[in-house]
């Protein structure tokens, strides 16, 4: 910058600091789970997800008969149908407290949470097995960094003088691609490479229409990395599957920008500051165990556990690394499958009713939060075909704010089986 913009830009900021602040203009200086990269919904995400394993506790580990859970267990496609497509998506709610300048030092809202609702594409993937060699492929969203769009608007005599704007969208999206290899009928190995990208972007728009000036705060990011991930499954019984798996800890890299704009046209002043910084996250390792029991023809219990090493995790903002004391979590995901099949209209179909149940702690030391979920689900299997419906309501406790999760999946699966893809 020129010294005649740094000295007109050092007059604006001494004239934000005498203005007096919009009324409401107090709050919660913790932030808690929702700062600025903070995933929607839980800091635990861990691979694509689908309405089989949606409904049925979130488990993935030891399902071949969902084509999504190559993603997190690249030995599965060994194991599986000789083929399949499935297709995912979902609606969720999700409701927040304290989230960029809201409810955090800047702007107060007058309920109590805001309620986004934010429709997703979940996942494409698809599977071969051929002489005992498994291909998964897959792509989808991991992770969305969305927020309700606020605004905040003062007024005398109905007329507007004060507007304070907040919108934060974002998405990481994964491409994955899983080769495992099956020694005989009860053991697989697979290794997994994934691919992430996507983008962030955060808007703060004020304007105080008396004096005729605008201040914006624009900054956007570009995500890419790319990470492993490694999986075993056994079957030491036909009745008992169990499986480990892994995932590398990672970077990922973000082109930053940033833009700050101040506009006054009575003064005929426009000045804009950008700038442009190599962000960096480092993720953490990621391991899991997990089992599948079928006591019956028509029960399947399900289970997985994963470890998530938070304590290494690193958050690299324009050249600032920014404190985020966090530590290691374990995610605990049950759930339930009773087969019911049915003739109708002369064929044989399968009819799966699916429960589940996760718990859930985030990885923040302050708040100590911690999410619990309630899932249901069922599906319809044709030949050849299978249509799946999942539904995940969740409750979080510690923060002191309630947060609530709802979320309902949908997929349709093509495979080359003729009856149940178990």
């Amino acid at each position: 910058m020129t010294g005649k913009t740094i000295h007109v830009f050092g007059v604006c900021v001494l004239i934000l600091f005498l203005l007096p602040a919009p009324p409401d203009a107090r709050a919660q200086m913790v932030i808690g789970q929702y700062s600025d990269e903070a995933p929607l919904r839980t800091w635990n995400n861990y691979g694509l997800l689908s309405a089989l394993s949606g409904g049925m506790g979130n488990v993935r580990f030891t399902l071949a008969d969902d084509a999504a859970a190559g993603s997190v267990n690249p030995s599965l496609p060994a194991l599986g149908a000789s083929f399949q497509l499935a297709l995912s998506g979902s609606i969720s709610t999700v409701s927040l407290n304290r989230y960029g300048i809201v409810n955090t030092g800047v702007l107060v809202t007058q309920s109590d949470n805001a309620a986004g609702l934010f429709p997703l594409f979940d996942a494409a993937a698809l599977t071969f097995r051929w002489r005992g060699w498994g291909i998964g492929i897959g792509y989808g969203p991991l992770e969305s960094y969305s927020r309700p769009k606020t605004i905040y608007e003062a007024s005398d005599a109905g007329e507007v003088y004060y507007q304070l704007e907040f919108l934060q969208q974002g998405l990481l999206r994964n491409a994955h691609l899983a080769l495992s290899r099956a020694f005989g009928a009860s053991v697989s190995i697979g290794v997994g490479v994934n691919v992430i990208g996507g983008e962030w972007e955060k808007t703060v728009r004020e304007e105080r229409r008396t004096l005729g000036i605008t201040i914006t705060d624009h900054k956007t990011e570009s995500y890419s990395g790319l990470y492993f991930t490694g999986g075993i499954t056994v079957r030491p019984h036909s009745k008992l599957t169990l499986a480990a798996v892994v995932r590398t800890p990672f970077t990922r890299q973000s082109e930053g920008t940033s833009l700050y704009r101040y506009v006054s046209p009575l003064g005929g002043t426009d000045i804009q500051i950008p700038a442009s910084a190599a962000n960096r996250t480092e993720m953490p390792a990621v391991a899991g165990v997990g089992f599948s029991y079928v006591p019956s023809n028509t029960v399947r219990l399900v289970s997985d556990i994963t470890f998530f090493l938070w304590n290494r995790y690193r958050f690299e903002y324009f050249e600032e690394e920014l404190e985020r004391d966090f530590k290691n979590s374990l995610k605990w995901n049950n759930g339930f499958e009773f087969i019911n099949r049915l003739r109708l209209f002369g064929r044989n179909l399968v009819n799966p009713m699916r429960i589940g149940f996760i718990y859930d702690p985030q990885p923040m030391r302050t708040p100590n939060s911690r999410y619990l979920y309630l899932t249901l689900g069922m599906g319809l299997t044709l030949p050849h075909a299978s249509l799946d419906f999942g539904t995940m309501f969740g409750w979080e406790s510690g923060s002191g704010d309630n947060l609530t999760v709802y979320r309902s999946f949908i997929s349709l699966t093509i495979h080359s089986l003729k009856g149940d893809l178990r």
